[in-house]
């Protein structure tokens, strides 16, 4: 038999009935030179009993103890045979049509080295229906600086990529677990050795928003500074990157600040690593006010982060010392 072209590949813990939905959504979809593989972290929740019930339809493996989501789904990329491996989390929404776009796009582009889906938030009704609807899509072609400008902070979005099995760089990922952003690093050094990427025009799957732990601050600040200071030897533009790291400031960094008050390490660790950004003053610090300060004390405030932000402009043309280099 022939290889398969797409890998699916799904690694879980404790998520049955999430679990259970994005298969449901995926086996729907799935015909031939498509495999389906799961990995449950050893599972508590009756998750294996499920899987097992599914031989034939999903290859599926069973860590004897949690190994960890990172190795977890490392795992998984040594296992899948297919051409393309798409790495799919247990708690996201496919499209119908998801997995017929994703063969198309390689076909249409010539088997392409890096391929990206936007991607969208799922509505309570949608987790309701378990469903998505079918998105008519199309594909254009970026560079690696055009595809980081395009996509900004999505980057760190794991169930985007799909990546040809001969560019993942198994070794730099390997010195990525630990961090969390194991998923953020496949897809920047993807992007940036093969600096051709096929991006589709439309989301062509939607996320779950899980709740946000003390952990995202770190993530989200030291941990992808350092991963792009990293990754800055695959060929990015500084500016580029820089622009990124902005846009997670404001739409990842403050949308957390919503949800999670920062404590005081992680208030030190958003000050030191977001000073010097433009969206530090335009989306951090009135996310921090409306969450910390009374509201009588927060014009007064705001006067002191226009002031600032005027003070550190000439520092925000250049690169700060805690960017990427």
């Amino acid at each position: 038999m022939l290889p398969p072209i797409l890998s699916i590949v799904i690694p879980t813990y404790n998520r049955r009935e999430c679990l259970k939905r994005t298969l449901e959504g995926i086996l729907a979809q799935r015909g031939d030179g498509v495999e389906v593989l799961v990995s449950d972290n050893c599972s508590t929740d009756g998750t294996w009993d499920y899987l097992r019930g599914l031989e034939g339809s999903v290859q599926s493996v069973r860590q004897t103890r949690n190994v960890g989501a990172e190795l977890n789904m490392l795992g998984l990329f040594e296992r899948a045979t297919g051409k393309y491996v798409w790495l799919l989390c247990d708690d996201d929404l496919p499209c119908p049509n998801s997995v017929d776009s994703i063969m198309e796009a390689v076909q249409e582009f010539d088997s392409p080295p890096f391929v990206f889906l936007r991607a969208a938030g799922a509505t309570d009704e949608m987790c309701a229906r378990q469903c998505a609807p079918a998105v008519p899509t199309s594909w254009r072609e970026y560079d690696r600086d055009q595809f980081l400008s395009e996509i900004g902070e999505m980057f760190t979005f794991a169930p985007c990529n799909i990546v040809r099995r001969d560019m993942i760089d198994m070794a730099f990922l390997r010195e990525q677990v630990g961090s969390s952003l194991v998923p953020a690093a496949l897809c920047l050094s993807t992007a940036g050795r093969c600096n051709r990427i096929i991006l589709s025009d439309r989301p062509l799957l939607f996320g779950v928003m899980g709740r946000p732990c003390y952990g995202t601050y770190p993530v989200f600040t030291r941990g992808i500074l350092a991963l792009m200071h990293r990754c800055r030897s695959f060929g990015f533009d500084r500016r580029v990157m820089r622009t990124a790291y902005d846009l997670n400031l404001a739409r990842v960094v403050a949308a957390v600040i919503r949800d999670l008050t920062p404590d005081w390490k992680s208030f030190c660790l958003i000050l030191r690593y977001g000073l010097l950004y433009p969206s530090f003053y335009t989306s951090v610090i009135p996310a921090l006010l409306r969450k910390m300060v009374p509201q009588r004390h927060r014009s007064r405030l705001k006067w002191l982060a226009r002031t600032a932000r005027n003070f550190c402009r000439p520092a925000m043309s250049g690169e700060p010392k805690t960017g990427p280099k």
